[in-house]
C-alpha cells in the first residue's frame, strides 16, 4: 500500500486515478461504512457519461452555439461555412456530443450534413417548440445566444432522440419539388399577365411576346424537372407512390407531394402522430369556466402538404365511400364546410397510413361490409 505522499503525487498524474469502494465491517447493530481507494488506472475507471448537448442557433452568416461545462454556460460563435464547421466539428466528441438545433429553411443544410459525416448526433426541435419552452423558463429578452441556451436546455430535459438525415435520392427529390412549386407559380404568374394583356385594346406586341417566350422556357423546364423526378424514384419509393394513389382521392401529384414529405411513413408509429404532424390535430385551451377557448387546427406542419391533402379530399369527400359519408354525416350534424374538410382529411390520413403500414392497395368498397 502506498504511503499518503505516494498517494497525493500519483492522484495529481492524469493517468492514475482513485476509484472509491464501500466496505461493511461486519458489526451486526452498528452498522459502519469506511471508504476504500483502490489505486487503477484512470482509463479502465468506468465513467457513465451523459450526453453532453450543445445547442446551435442557426442564422445566414453564423452558429451561435451554447452548452454547459462545470454549471456554467460556454457561448461561442462561428461562420456558417462548411471549413468553419468541420474545424469545429472535429474537436467534439463523437460519442458523448449531440447537437440540438432548428430546421430553418435551407441555413441548417451544412451543418446537418457535417454532422452526419463526423458521425456527431443532432436533434431537430421545432421554432415553436423552443420558442414557447423560452417563454416557460421566463426569458423575455430573446437573442441568438439565449436562443442556443434554450436549445441546449431542452436537449438536457428532454433527452431527445437523435433525427435522422434524409437519403441521397429523397434529398434530390426534395430539391426537384422545391424547383418544380416555384415554376408553377412563375408560370401562373405568367399567364396571368398574358390574361390581362389580352384585355387591352392595343397590347405592346414585345410585351406579349417576350411573355411567351419566357412561358414556354418556364413549361420546358417543368417537363426536364418531372422527367429527372422519374429517374431519382427508386422501386420503393415508386411502391409507396403506387399505394398513395391507390387511395380514392389521391392522383399522380398529390401522391408526389405527399411522399415528398412523408416518406415511408416509417418514422410515425400510429395515426395519431401522423395527424399531429400535417398540423390538422384540433387544438384547445380550457381552464375553469371562463377560459374556453375554440377548437382549431395546430398548423404544425408544413403548409404545402395540408393544401396539397385539401385538393384531395375535395375528390374524396364525393368518391371516397368511407370520407364522402363522413362529409355528409358532419354536414347533416350542422357542421361547416371547413369542419367536414378538415375530418375528411384526417380520414385521408388514416387510409394513407393504413395502406402504406400494410403494404395493401386501398379497397374503396371494404367500408361497405361495416355500414
Amino acid at each position: 500500500m502506498p504511503s499518503p505522499r505516494e498517494l497525493l503525487s500519483l492522484s495529481l498524474d492524469s493517468s492514475w486515478g482513485f476509484e472509491p469502494a464501500l466496505r461493511y465491517d461486519g458489526y451486526p447493530k452498528a452498522i459502519t461504512h469506511s471508504v476504500v481507494f483502490n489505486l487503477i488506472p484512470m482509463k479502465q475507471i468506468s465513467h457513465s457519461k451523459s450526453i453532453q448537448y450543445i445547442g446551435v442557433d442557426v442564422s445566414h452568416h453564423q452558429l451561435d452555439f451554447a452548452y454547459q461545462e462545470d454549471g456554467k454556460w460556454i457561448i461561442k460563435k462561428i461562420p456558417n461555412k462548411s471549413n468553419s464547421i468541420k474545424k469545429w466539428l472535429d474537436k467534439l466528441d463523437a460519442s458523448f456530443c449531440q447537437l440540438v438545433f432548428e430546421p430553418t429553411g435551407t441555413y441548417h443544410d451544412r451543418l446537418m450534413h457535417l454532422a452526419e459525416e463526423q458521425g456527431i448526433k443532432f436533434s431537430m426541435v421545432n421554432t415553436r417548440i423552443s420558442f414557447h419552452y423560452s417563454l416557460a423558463q421566463g426569458h423575455t429578452h430573446r437573442n441568438d445566444a439565449q436562443a442556443a441556451q434554450t436549445l441546449a436546455t431542452i436537449g438536457q430535459k428532454m433527452n431527445l432522440a437523435p433525427s435522422q438525415t434524409p437519403g441521397n435520392q429523397k434529398r434530390k427529390r426534395k430539391q426537384i419539388h422545391m424547383a418544380l412549386a416555384a415554376l408553377s407559380k412563375q408560370r401562373q404568374a405568367l399567364m396571368n399577365q398574358l390574361h390581362s394583356l389580352d384585355q387591352l385594346y392595343e397590347p405592346e406586341y414585345e410585351v406579349v411576346n417576350a411573355l411567351k417566350t419566357v412561358l414556354k422556357t418556364t413549361e420546358n423546364q417543368i417537363k426536364e424537372l418531372e422527367n429527372q423526378l422519374f429517374q431519382y424514384t427508386d422501386q420503393q419509393t415508386q411502391q409507396v407512390v403506387d399505394l398513395l394513389k391507390s387511395v380514392v382521392g389521391i392522383g399522380p401529384k398529390s401522391a408526389a407531394q405527399i411522399m415528398r414529405y412523408l416518406g415511408d411513413l416509417s418514422h410515425f408509429n400510429n395515426s395519431k402522430e401522423l395527424i399531429k404532424f400535417t398540423g390538422i390535430a384540433p387544438c384547445s385551451h380550457q381552464s375553469g369556466s371562463s377560459v374556453r377557448t375554440k377548437a382549431r387546427i395546430s398548423r404544425q406542419g408544413p403548409a404545402q402538404l395540408r393544401a396539397t391533402l385539401y385538393m384531395a379530399a375535395i375528390s374524396a369527400k364525393s368518391h371516397n365511400l368511407a370520407c364522402k359519408a363522413m362529409y355528409e354525416r358532419l354536414r347533416a350534424r350542422g357542421k361547416p364546410h371547413k369542419q367536414a374538410m378538415v375530418a375528411v382529411i384526417g380520414k385521408l390520413l388514416r387510409q394513407i397510413f393504413a395502406v402504406v403500414k400494410t403494404k395493401t392497395p386501398f379497397d374503396n368498397q371494404r367500408y361497405l361490409a361495416y355500414c
